[in-house]
């Protein structure tokens, strides 16, 4: 499953592994106060061309866009910000950028017009690097064709899997009535969680303290077995579960899913009569709590523009050029002003985003967080395979702590 949350952990490798790309003239910062360079990917060209010129009259100002893809863009910036050669202010996250010194620190801004854990997602240390500007998070999927109404608790999911219109099609005795992709830990993350489990102590701040081998995290992983049990193998691989959940959707052998708002246009696009709604409660009474993340606006620590460009992500993230950013792109927009505008409209997926929001976990910003989705790509599997969650939950925190003494501490 290829989902945009992979942007950040492409951030965190390209970083990690200073695989730089290679410097642009063109993207050069100006050193001429009446000019902005404004960097962002493709699918947000029109969004800026959209509110370039109200901000360039009433600055006086001239504002340079560049194209470039956000992960090469984040991956050029320790470079090409000394070099003179950066944007002044691109839309990217802040993990390992904020660690390295290479992001401008900020103020909060449109304080009544955001919610205190979307600070959270652009605060490194207790200073803030980014401006919110999209929200994230997982939801459910359903095929209204195939179940009447949208599944309130995990009860409901098992029933649903049970009903023998859903015995798989691709192997004998399993069932792909219901789907989510667990090997991949940022799915997996929200259900650990609403058993009582975490990533790291101190709100996701404390690296010595490690809970996805807790009682609750142990809990929840018993209870993703259970699950594998009854899916068809390939669910375990984390290479092609996300792509094998999609395509079962699509081809209408699946009634539910979990994803995230990323896979919304496929689906209306192979014409199944969509449901959208909140991920149902847990079998122990709690809500599932997937991580909330979302784009951001930055400004470069090497821009000799710095109020200008301040003024830049102010504007562009108030809530009349939020609003504007969800009717070119349609994702959720993090100003809760235009975000109430949109849900008022009746969009599913954004009323959806927003109750994740109220019960999710901020992604963690740690630059240790970058080493907890590769190592936890084995978890589902091992527990299965082995048939001891405690055993293969170990084994995945020992392996962290062994990674993050070598290179953090």
């Amino acid at each position: 499953m290829k989902h945009k949350f992979l942007g950040l952990l492409t951030f965190f490798t390209l970083l990690s592994s200073l695989l730089l790309t290679g410097c642009n003239n063109e993207n050069k910062n100006s050193e001429n106060t009446n000019t902005l360079s404004v960097s962002v990917s493709a699918e947000y060209m029109d969004y800026i061309k959209d509110i370039q010129k109200d901000f360039e009259k009433k600055y006086n100002v001239n504002v340079t866009v560049i194209e470039k893809d956000m992960a090469d863009q984040i991956a050029a910036l320790p470079l090409d910000g000394p070099a003179g050669k950066g944007p002044d202010v691109f839309i990217g996250g802040v993990e390992n950028l904020g660690h390295g010194g290479h992001l401008l620190e900020l103020n909060k801004i449109h304080t009544t017009e955001f919610k205190e854990n979307q600070w959270d997602i652009d605060t490194i240390d207790e200073k803030i690097y980014g401006v919110p500007l999209t929200t994230e998070a997982l939801v459910m999927f359903y095929n209204k064709d195939l179940v009447q109404q949208a599944p309130k608790t995990f009860k409901d999911l098992e029933n649903i899997a049970n009903d023998r219109r859903f015995i798989s099609k691709y192997e004998d005795g399993k069932t792909t009535g219901f789907l989510v992709n667990w090997s991949d830990f940022y799915c997996s993350a929200g259900l650990l969680a609403g058993y009582g489990g975490y990533v790291f102590g101190d709100d996701n701040t404390n690296t010595d303290d490690i809970g996805i081998n807790n009682k609750g995290s142990i809990e929840g992983i018993e209870y993703a077995m259970d699950w594998y049990n009854k899916w068809p193998s390939g669910m375990l691989d984390n290479k092609t579960a996300g792509n094998f959940l999609n395509q079962a959707f699509i081809d209408k052998n699946t009634a539910v899913v979990i994803n995230g708002p990323w896979a919304v246009n496929d689906y209306k696009d192979a014409g199944i009569n969509l449901g959208i709604a909140p991920i149902p409660k847990l079998n122990n009474g709690k809500e599932y709590k997937p991580f909330i993340s979302g784009k951001n606006w930055v400004v470069s620590a090497y821009t000799k523009v710095p109020d200008l460009a301040k003024s830049w992500v102010e504007y562009a993230t108030n809530e009349e050029n939020a609003y504007k950013l969800y009717k070119v792109n349609g994702e959720a927009p993090a100003n809760q002003n235009a975000l109430q505008k949109v849900i008022d409209e009746g969009d599913l997926v954004v009323d959806s985003i927003d109750h994740e929001q109220e019960v999710g976990v901020p992604i963690p910003t740690i630059r240790e967080m970058t080493e907890v989705y590769p190592i936890c790509e084995s978890l589902m599997y091992d527990a299965v395979k082995e048939n001891n969650a405690k055993k293969a939950a170990d084994g995945v925190v020992n392996s962290l702590k062994d990674i993050i003494k070598q290179k953090y501490q």
